[in-house]
C-alpha cells in the first residue's frame, strides 16, 4: 500500500510540474466591458459596443460574431441599427461616428464634424438622416448616404 501511494504521489507531482505547449488563442468578444446591446430590427442579429472601441454583431441564435466594427480611437458611446437593419452607427468619445455596411462589415463613411466626444447618435427613421449629440453643446443633423452636414443646433442658435 505505501508503494502505491508513492507512486500515485511522484505521479500526480509529474503532472502538478509539466510544462503544456504553447497554443495559439484568439481574442474573441470584448476585451473592455460592454456598455450596451440592441437587436437588429428583424431580431436576428445583437449589436453590442464596448470601451475596447469597437462594436460588435453576433448573430441571435448561434451567438457567432459576424463582425466587429472597428475605427474609432476611444470608446464607443452609442451603436444602434438604422431602421432597416442594413447599417449601424456607432458614436465615439473621440468625437466621430461612423457608419458601417452590415451585409459586409465595411465602413461607410466617418462624420467629424464635432470637437467633443459624441455622447448619443441615430438614424431618422426614413434611414435619411443621422443625429448626433455632442459634448461641445451642439446637435447636428447629417445626411446618411454621406456624412454631409446639414444642420445644427447649438446653445449659440
Amino acid at each position: 500500500m505505501k508503494n502505491v501511494l508513492t507512486a500515485f504521489i511522484l505521479l500526480m507531482s509529474g503532472q502538478l510540474f509539466a510544462q503544456s505547449e504553447p497554443r495559439l488563442v484568439l481574442p474573441i468578444g470584448h476585451t473592455d466591458p460592454i456598455l450596451s446591446a440592441v437587436f437588429s430590427p428583424d431580431g436576428k442579429y445583437a449589436l453590442t459596443r464596448s470601451l475596447d472601441k469597437t462594436a460588435k454583431l453576433y448573430e441571435v441564435f448561434s451567438g457567432k460574431e459576424i463582425y466587429s466594427f472597428e475605427g474609432h480611437s476611444k470608446g464607443l458611446s452609442s451603436a444602434v441599427f438604422s431602421f432597416d437593419g442594413k447599417r449601424v452607427l456607432t458614436a465615439s468619445l473621440d468625437g466621430t461616428a461612423i457608419v458601417y455596411n452590415v451585409s459586409n462589415g465595411k465602413k461607410e463613411f466617418v462624420i467629424s464634424a464635432h470637437s467633443d466626444r459624441i455622447n448619443s447618435a441615430v438614424f431618422s427613421q426614413d434611414g435619411n438622416f443621422i443625429l448626433t449629440a455632442s459634448s461641445d453643446h451642439t446637435a447636428r443633423i447629417f445626411d446618411a448616404t454621406d456624412g454631409r452636414q446639414i444642420q445644427v443646433f447649438s446653445n449659440n442658435s
